[in-house]
């Protein structure tokens, strides 16, 4: 069926844990759908996968087999796997060609298309507008604290009304009377790390319309700091973290003439390990000093989002124990690092990540960090939070709110 080592699964593919009673199942599901559908798979066969994520042949599985299990007969393994091939799961040659095809096709593409779109929120407009009526009437901050210069907000499943729309709201309404012209959004990436720093020149579509980029900021930085930073418009293809900040802004502020610089931001793993302050690498650092020289070159009046969740614990992120059992420790760790960030502390808000080397797997590092180092702000204050707990899965994400004042 397959000739020399047999194609590794995708790294791009989205792995999803489905539970019915005492019945598991593993969904593979492909965001760039080449795949048309989804495939569920056993529990066990993945497994099966870890083992040619090494490189193995045909010839060699069949022998691994026999000689760990005294297992001979192999083919319906194989022909599950010809099947995840036959799919374009796996990467063969035909999933590269396809690929570069794809990513062709899509550099030619004047806008960004939506991603989270009938699955997130609504695709119909009407009811795009209704469902962003409801979550932000969940929550308000008091009216004295509504005009924030930044705002930390979560990017968890907008699907997910009762966990996180208070949450959202009372963020958003942090900023309701601030007088901007340009929204810095500044998101985690999950998928794609080609920098610490990648921007796109496509503008962003939302269910109301495209919401354009501010091209003289990044003409600007372009020209003055190329090499600080990286235009990756595949980066943000995938990526929710920012398109939900769009969306939201976008109906939020729908009476509003604005533009965004939207800003995937890497992982900082590299600076938890050696115990460093990102800052004290010279790109970062420069980067950041570009973006405020830009902003101000350009005259701007900017708000900033960080579109962030915090700790991600419990089997679905690689931990194996129920997360059921570590949301109050989970909470303390949590209010240790909001703690930090109200005080706009980047180095105290580090060195709690250092302390643990990321034990809670906060996926905002990066993001909070490059917005502490870049608002003038003289408070920050403390809005909301909360836990999600998926009970298929046994585990949990973590999110809040935060405003900063000038």
């Amino acid at each position: 069926m397959f000739d020399g080592n047999i194609p590794k699964l995708r790294k791009d593919i989205d792995v999803q844990v489905i539970e019915d009673g005492e019945d598991r199942g593993i969904l593979l599901y492909d965001k760039r759908q080449f795949a048309e559908v989804p495939l569920l798979l056993k529990p066990e066969f993945f497994l099966i996968l870890s083992i040619i994520e090494e490189g193995i042949t045909e010839d060699e599985l069949r022998k691994l087999f026999f000689k760990e299990a005294g297992i001979s007969e192999i083919t319906p393994i194989l022909e599950t796997l010809k099947v995840l091939d036959d799919n374009l799961f796996l990467e063969s040659d035909r999933y590269f060609q396809k690929l570069r095809e794809d990513n062709e096709a899509y550099n030619l593409l004047p806008s960004r298309p939506l991603i989270t779109s009938g699955r997130s929120y609504p695709e119909d407009p009407e009811e795009f507008q209704k469902f962003m009526g409801d979550l932000f009437s969940t929550k308000k901050t008091s009216g004295i604290y509504r005009n924030a210069g930044a705002i930390i907000v979560p990017h968890i499943e907008l699907s997910l009304k009762e966990y996180c729309h208070h949450i959202y709201s009372i963020g958003y309404d942090a900023i309701a009377e601030t007088k901007f012209d340009t929204i810095v959004i500044l998101g985690t990436s999950h998928f794609a790390f080609s920098d610490y720093f990648m921007l796109t020149k496509k503008p962003y579509n939302t269910p109301l319309g495209i919401i354009e980029n501010d091209e003289e900021v990044l003409d600007y930085l372009e020209k003055n700091f190329p090499n600080t930073f990286t235009f990756d418009d595949q980066a943000h293809r995938f990526e929710h973290s920012i398109e939900y900040q769009a969306v939201l802004s976008k109906y939020y502020f729908r009476n509003n003439n604005f533009k965004i610089i939207p800003i995937l931001v890497g992982p900082f793993q590299q600076f938890v390990q050696d115990k460093k302050q990102p800052i004290s690498d010279e790109r970062i650092n420069k980067f950041i000093r570009g973006l405020k020289e830009a902003l101000q070159k350009a005259n701007r009046h900017p708000i900033f989002i960080a579109s962030v969740d915090l700790s991600h614990i419990g089997m679905k992120f690689g931990d194996e124990f129920d997360a059921k059992d570590k949301l109050e420790q989970c909470k303390f760790e949590d209010y240790k690092l909001l703690n930090s960030i109200s005080n706009i502390d980047k180095e105290e808000f580090f060195n709690e990540i250092i302390a643990t080397q990321d034990a809670w797997k906060v996926c905002g590092i990066s993001p909070i960090y490059t917005l502490l180092s870049l608002i003038d702000a003289k408070s920050g204050a403390y809005l909301d939070y909360n836990q999600w707990y998926e009970e298929a899965t046994k585990s949990s994400v973590s999110f809040a709110s935060m405003a900063f004042y000038s």
